[in-house]
């Protein structure tokens, strides 16, 4: 399938350069041979060069499995090249009204490039469009900018700017009738393209795209027609393969911000070149940027094409594979979406609307699966990015690298393998958990001493037991032996105020036990159950929790898997990167300790019916731990943390459902991240 796959990139890549020569060079007679020695003093005089892009292909990217996730589209553009066009504005006029005819014949006018006109309707009522009035739109931006160079008030509408085009290019005129040369709805095409060709620095050394991904018929039309001064060009853009999956870790491209110009033009960059601006795209340019190549056309001073030679081969970009798997990741996002609707819908809490997931793999840090809910298309982003940046649902977030959440209970996996690995407690250690501690100051409650529950408590349990109950108590009574100092230097070293490495980037949140403030009694113990200033990602979820399940390493968390040649040549190959571990600081969690944590948290799956519920047709023991977090509202978020197998992890699975009240309602999401996982492994 794969070897299928680079044939076809092979084909697409030869086809583009093949047609770039046949538009160029149709006329030829002698085309010199690749790194001949061209001495222009051979030309007649008065000959003169144009050098003109070959366009190459950017580098597509994968599934760890070879799935294509984003591809290449290519398309058929129509474009004027400035040396071609007419001088006289009255031969210009008719070459856009010839490509704008030709276009509607073949009802194909949906491709003429009009982002920047800020006007809707047709002349003579133009009138501005919404985009306009958003101050920072390039739309306005752009508009502004063509009223300052021209000379124009800054109160200019569309009628105005439609006389100052016609005066300027002589569209009012008559014919040899003596009636109107032009229509009003020529007058508005020619406006707008004109507009458009202006704002885009149409002029000497550069194309001007008048419709891109036209139609088979258009071309074969206007190529019948004969029009001279339009040439089809291919190009390729990106095709997201699973529209509305893996937005906020693909991203996309775009033109180089100007912002970032200087940095790109350091790296060989043209000023009109499209980079990663989000995302893979972004972190993973210098793998997957192509090179156009640059061929030289000679003509005589006549206009007459009498040569031409390639200056530079075009580089295809490199194929970029990710750890992700696609299909845990699409699981991993249905049940996302899944978990909200049951929350907001079955349970009647509508506030529930957000929420993010993540999987990655606890012995080598390769993330699986990263979704955050709302979600949106990346291949419509563009179009639709003023409605999602004004979501208040906030769909451009990406809630599972960026977000930070309290950690409350599932904390405790952590305080726990530090409390083993300090001595501070054994498997046989008590605590009588009454509902309530004494902190020195006021009693902190476990969960369990409400007037939900009746004000009631836990009695005589060991770690296992806490965890699996989530008593409060147990951390609490147990927590100033460990030392706020401790839970400090353990969190430290499993990852959470650090950054993962993610390539992506992510929030690095925060710890509570830092050196530079005083902690109280009191304020250990509700660190000791999560409840502090303790805030963290669900990829930092995943990791930390992940670093306790395998004894005690901390991977680096990365996407890359391995890059690759479009011929399927390895180029680079992800190296695993520990970033810290118990025993690099002297430290160490024993076997009986680790299986005696995993035990517990099988425990508190199984001591759930929802849970226990939701993970039935997972083919393996599953190993959790709940959280409820308050919000500062009268909803929690709810929490869930698992692993699979329960006894030896392959896969740990983090979700964070905003306002999901209750940690076992996200269970299902995990649930169904699992299934596809262990699926996939038969």
């Amino acid at each position: 399938m794969r070897k299928e796959f680079n044939n076809m990139r092979f084909y697409a890549i030869a086809a583009t350069f093949c047609l770039v020569c046949i538009v160029y060079v149709a006329a030829l007679f002698n085309i010199q041979i690749i790194n001949a020695n061209h001495d222009v003093s051979k030309y007649p005089d008065g000959a003169y060069f144009i050098s003109v892009d070959i366009p190459s292909v950017r580098g597509e990217i994968f599934d760890r499995n070879g799935v294509a996730l984003v591809k290449n589209k290519y398309s058929d553009d129509l474009v004027f090249e400035y040396d071609f066009i007419p001088d006289s504005p009255s031969e210009m006029n008719s070459l856009i009204l010839e490509v704008v005819n030709a276009l509607k014949a073949t009802e194909d006018t949906d491709c003429l490039i009009n982002e920047y006109f800020p006007f809707d309707g047709c002349y003579p009522a133009l009138s501005f469009s919404e985009e306009f009035y958003d101050e920072d739109s390039p739309i306005r931006t752009k508009y502004m900018q063509f009223l300052s160079d021209n000379k124009l008030p800054n109160d200019t509408d569309g009628n105005a700017l439609a006389e100052f085009f016609i005066k300027k290019y002589s569209l009012s005129e008559n014919n040899k009738f003596d009636m109107p040369k032009y229509s009003d709805e020529d007058i508005n095409a020619i406006i707008m393209v004109r507009y458009c060709m202006k704002v885009t620095g149409f002029g000497p050394y550069q194309s001007y795209t008048i419709a891109k991904d036209v139609s088979d018929s258009s071309v074969a039309y206007i190529k019948e027609l004969g029009i001279n001064g339009v040439s089809v060009r291919t190009t390729s853009s990106r095709q997201y393969e699973f529209p509305g999956y893996m937005s906020h870790i693909l991203g996309n491209i775009g033109k180089i911000p100007s912002s970032e110009w200087e940095y790109y033009k350091e790296l060989g960059y043209d000023i009109d070149a499209y980079v990663g601006i989000s995302g893979c795209e972004y972190a993973f340019e210098e793998y997957l940027r192509s090179s156009d190549g640059v061929m030289t056309l000679v003509y005589s001073k006549d206009g007459k094409l009498i040569d031409s030679y390639v200056e530079k081969e075009p580089i295809a970009g490199n194929d970029v594979y990710l750890t992700i798997d696609a299909n845990v990741q699409i699981a991993a996002e249905d049940g996302l979406a899944e978990a909200v609707k049951y929350v907001s819908e079955q349970r009647g809490i509508e506030e529930c609307n957000a929420g993010a997931i993540t999987a990655i793999n606890p012995k080598d840090g390769s993330v699986l699966a990263i979704a955050s809910y709302p979600t949106y298309d990346l291949n419509t982003y563009f179009d639709n990015y003023t409605s999602l940046n004004s979501d208040e649902a906030k769909p451009l977030l990406n809630r599972a690298t960026t977000g930070t959440y309290i950690p409350v209970s599932t904390f405790k996996v952590g305080v726990a393998a530090a409390m083993f690995s300090e001595n501070v407690i054994t498997q046989n250690s008590y605590v009588n958990c009454t509902g309530k501690t004494w902190s020195g100051v006021r009693y902190l409650n476990c969960w369990i001493h409400s007037a939900q529950y009746n004000y009631g408590n836990h009695g005589n349990l060991n770690v296992t037991g806490a965890i699996t109950h989530s008593c409060n108590c147990f951390f609490y009574e147990n927590s100033e032996k460990l030392s706020i100092n401790n839970i400090y230097k353990y969190f430290s070293i499993f990852g959470v105020g650090k950054p993962t490495g993610l390539e992506i980037g992510g929030s690095v949140g925060s710890l509570a036990g830092s050196p530079d403030k005083a902690w109280s009694t009191e304020d250990t113990m509700m660190a000791s159950i999560g409840q502090s200033v303790t805030a963290l990602s669900p990829l930092q979820l995943s990791n930390y929790v992940g670093t306790v399940m395998n004894g005690g390493t901390r991977y680096q968390t990365h996407l890359l898997k391995e890059v690759r040649t479009y011929s399927s040549e390895l180029v680079y190959k992800y190296e695993t990167v520990v970033l810290d571990s118990l025993k690099a600081n002297g430290l160490s969690l024993n076997d009986t300790d680790l299986d005696t944590i995993q035990a517990a948290m099988k425990n508190m799956v199984d001591s759930s019916e929802l849970i226990k519920y939701n993970m039935r047709n997972v083919p393996v023991t599953v190993g959790g731990k709940t959280g409820t977090a308050q919000t500062g509202s009268n909803i929690d978020n709810a929490l869930f943390v698992a692993t699979a197998p329960h006894d030896d992890p392959e896969i740990v699975v983090s979700v964070v459902l905003e306002h999901g009240y209750s940690g076992s309602y996200s269970s299902v999401a995990a649930a169904r991240t699992f299934e596809a996982f262990f699926d996939g492994m038969r």
